[in-house]
C-alpha cells in the first residue's frame, strides 16, 4: 500500500467527495427509494414513510420494495411473523451487513412492529413537532424520536432522518455527524487533521467537541481548498467511504450503485417480479455507472485497488473499465 503524507489525503479526499456526487451519491439508495415509491405513484404521507422504513429495514434497496410489497402499515402481528419466519428460512430476506440487528425473524419482527407503531404515532407527530423550531434543535428532537424505533441505531437514524428532510419536508438541519461512537469517520478525518487525537475511541466531552469542530474545519477545507461543496450528512458518509476505499481497498466512488445490482438480480429470482428499480437508476445516474447496461453485475475488486495500489481515484466518469486492461494505467474516455 502507498505511503500517504496529510497532503496526499487531504487531495485523495476531496477527489473522492467530487467523483462520488458526480455519480449521484452518497447514500445513492435514498434517491432510488424516494424515486420508487413517488414517480407515477400517488402515495401519501405515512405511505411514503413506510416505503423508508421498509428500506431501512434491510439497508439495500431491492428487497426493501419486496418488504413494502409484502408488509404493510396495517399487516397484523402475526402474519407479519409468518411471512418473515418464512423469508428467513427460505433465505429468501438479504440484508447488508450493517443491518446485522436485524438478522433473523423475530428480530426483524420487532423492528418492523415498531415501525408500524412509529407510523401511527410518533413519526406521525414529528413534522408537527419540529415546525416552528431552530432547524438544529429541531434535529434533536427528530433524533430522540426516530431512536425510539427497536433496532435502529446511530447510523441507521441519520439515514431515516436525512431521507425525511431531504425528500418529505422535514424541518431540520443536520448539526454534525453524532461523534459519540463514530469511530470510522473520526478515524479518517484522523488522516486529514493529524495531530488532533481523533484517532481514537474517546467519548469524552473534550474529544466529541474536538471531533465537531474538525467535521466543520473539514467542510471549509474542502471548499477553500478544492472547490468541492459537501453538507454534514455527506461528509459522515464520504469519511467512512473514503477510509474504506484506503484501508480496506474495498470502496471507490459509485460502488454503491454497483453493489444494489446483486440485490436486485437475486430478489428478482427469488420474488418473481420485475423491480422498479431500473427505472430508477436510468432517471437517477449517469450511464457509465450501470452496470446494467455496461457489464457487470457487482462491484468491481479491480477498481477498489485503485487508490491503496495505484495511487489515484477512480471514477466511471473518467476512465472507461472496459476499455483498460492495466489498472495501473486506466484508459480514459475517448469522446
Amino acid at each position: 500500500m502507498i505511503t500517504f503524507k496529510t497532503a496526499d489525503h487531504r487531495r485523495f479526499f476531496a477527489e473522492f467527495c467530487r467523483w462520488e456526487m458526480a455519480s449521484g451519491g452518497p447514500d445513492p439508495q435514498l434517491p432510488m427509494t424516494h424515486h420508487m415509491a413517488t414517480v407515477g405513484e400517488d402515495v401519501d404521507g405515512p405511505e411514503h414513510l413506510w416505503r423508508a422504513l421498509c428500506y431501512i429495514a434491510v439497508y439495500n434497496v431491492p428487497y426493501g420494495e419486496v418488504f413494502w410489497q409484502h408488509c404493510h402499515r396495517d399487516t397484523p402481528r402475526a402474519e407479519l411473523a409468518e411471512w418473515l419466519e418464512k423469508g428467513f428460512d427460505e433465505g429468501k430476506i438479504t440484508t447488508r451487513t450493517e443491518r446485522k440487528t436485524v438478522r433473523r425473524a423475530d428480530w426483524m419482527l420487532e423492528y418492523m412492529s415498531g415501525a408500524q407503531r412509529f407510523i401511527e404515532n410518533d413519526g406521525a407527530e414529528l413534522w408537527e413537532r419540529c415546525t416552528g423550531v431552530d432547524p438544529y434543535e429541531a434535529y434533536e428532537i427528530a433524533w430522540a424520536t426516530v431512536l425510539k424505533l427497536p433496532r435502529v441505531g446511530r447510523y441507521t437514524a441519520i439515514k431515516l432522518i436525512e431521507y425525511m428532510r431531504r425528500f418529505m419536508a422535514l424541518p431540520v438541519a443536520t448539526p454534525d455527524i453524532r461523534p459519540k461512537d463514530a469511530w470510522s469517520p473520526r478515524h479518517t478525518l484522523g488522516y486529514i487533521f493529524p495531530g488532533r487525537g481523533l484517532g481514537n475511541r474517546d467519548n469524552s466531552p473534550a474529544a466529541l467537541k474536538m471531533a465537531t469542530q474538525t467535521c466543520d474545519d473539514a467542510i471549509r477545507l474542502l471548499e477553500d481548498e478544492y472547490d468541492v461543496k459537501i453538507d454534514m450528512f455527506q461528509l459522515q458518509v464520504m469519511l467512512c467511504e473514503y477510509r474504506e476505499s484506503w484501508e480496506s481497498k474495498r470502496q471507490y466512488p459509485g460502488r454503491s450503485i454497483d453493489s444494489e445490482l446483486k440485490y436486485a438480480y437475486r430478489a428478482e429470482v427469488e420474488w418473481g417480479h420485475t423491480s422498479k428499480i431500473w427505472a430508477a437508476r436510468t432517471a437517477l445516474f449517469p450511464k457509465q455507472h450501470l452496470g446494467e447496461l455496461r457489464g457487470w453485475d457487482g462491484p468491481r475488486k479491480p477498481v477498489a485497488q485503485c487508490l491503496a495500489t495505484y495511487g489515484y481515484t477512480w471514477s466511471d466518469l473518467m476512465y472507461d473499465f472496459n476499455g483498460t486492461t492495466d489498472m495501473a494505467k486506466p484508459q480514459r474516455w475517448l469522446v
